[in-house]
């Protein structure tokens, strides 16, 4: 009998909650019924709010592993794609593919960012030789290597250390009207000589 009255009141209150009713009606609904009642309903709630939490947790910390190991993988990606750039010659697309992993938050791919912080470096040095090297020959009176040099480094290591000074060296070159007209020269003759007339 007890059973028959705590599933109809369940009936009646899940049909008035369906069925929009207000809270308050469904509180009073819950103070109408015996004490002994209410309070198996609410342990019944509260263990089917318990087992809805675990789930949810369990179903979280899946999803944490999975999306960890999913950033381990797009790491292990990355850095092959970094390999290939660094080899290929493409030091700008490398540098930005070893500086997104050297900056993951990510566990496990230790020996990964200590590879990549290492090309990061080897990077930075190539783009600072060039820089140097360019400087000297900008003393040497040689404007053209220069400019070449300085082109390497703008269009090869742009998100190097030395690439915002290479700019401001090569408009202070470009400012000078006879090396300008020399590095417009040899700038010609290279396009002639690749047949690049675009």
């Amino acid at each position: 009998m007890k059973r028959t009255a705590v599933l109809l009141g369940l009936a009646g209150a899940f049909f008035l909650v369906a069925a929009g009713a207000a809270a308050q009606n469904f509180e009073r609904l819950l103070d109408k019924l015996p004490p002994d009642q209410r309070d198996r309903l609410f342990n019944q709630a509260q263990e089917a709010i318990d087992k809805m939490a675990k789930a949810s947790a369990d179903k979280r910390q899946a999803s944490n592993k999975a999306t960890a190991t999913m950033s381990v993988n797009l790491i292990k990606e990355l850095a092959q794609k970094a390999e290939e750039a660094f080899k290929n010659g493409d030091m700008a697309a490398a540098y930005t593919y070893y500086a997104t992993i050297v900056n993951a938050n990510v566990k496990g791919v230790e020996k990964l960012q200590e590879r990549a912080r290492e090309r990061l470096t080897t990077i930075e040095a190539e783009a600072l030789a060039r820089y140097n090297q360019a400087d000297i020959e900008y003393r040497k009176g040689e404007r053209v290597r220069c400019a070449e040099l300085l082109d390497e480094v703008i269009s090869q290591f742009p998100y190097c250390s030395v690439a915002e000074k290479s700019q401001l060296f090569m408009r202070r070159l470009m400012a000078e009207p006879k090396a300008a007209a020399d590095i417009g020269f040899a700038r010609g003759m290279k396009h002639e000589k690749a047949e690049d007339f675009h």
